[in-house]
């Protein structure tokens, strides 16, 4: 599964891995909000908290590619860098999505939305991006 893939590639961070993250993160995601996300929505009201166990699995991975694309700004990889403005707008509307149909579903006190802080692959803070504030935004399943 997707979270398997993305624990493997923080384990074993070659760049090879890395683009293949940020491409199929893409697709999956992609994927996922055009089959996925709509097959979860009705389920919502009966099984709550299957579905927010499964979103709370891709937040997971989702934060981590959200660290691949600040490392590969900050690593000034052109290969890497070329991916990153179309899996920044999955991302996004994976969080915006995700948000409108727990609001839709009055389950707005289940989710938060708040800044990401720029890190680099092991989760340290970037720090010549200390003080900037991240335009990607961070979705947290409670």
């Amino acid at each position: 599964n997707f979270a398997t893939l993305i624990n493997y590639i923080k384990i074993v961070n070659s760049r090879p891995l890395l683009r293949s993250a940020l491409l199929f993160g893409q697709k999956f995601l992609d994927g996922f909000l055009a089959i996925g996300l709509p097959l979860l929505s009705p389920m919502i009201s009966n099984n709550f908290v299957e579905v927010q166990s499964i979103l709370k699995k891709i937040q997971t991975s989702t934060r981590y590619l959200h660290h691949v694309t600040c490392h590969s700004k900050s690593s000034k990889d052109i290969a890497l860098t070329a991916r990153v403005p179309l899996l920044k707008k999955f991302l996004e509307a994976f969080v915006l999505k995700v948000k409108a149909i727990f609001a839709h579903h009055g389950c707005t006190d289940a989710f938060w939305v708040g800044n990401l802080k720029q890190r680099n692959l092991k989760g340290e803070e970037i720090v010549s991006q200390v003080g900037y504030i991240a335009p990607a935004v961070m979705a947290t399943l409670r």
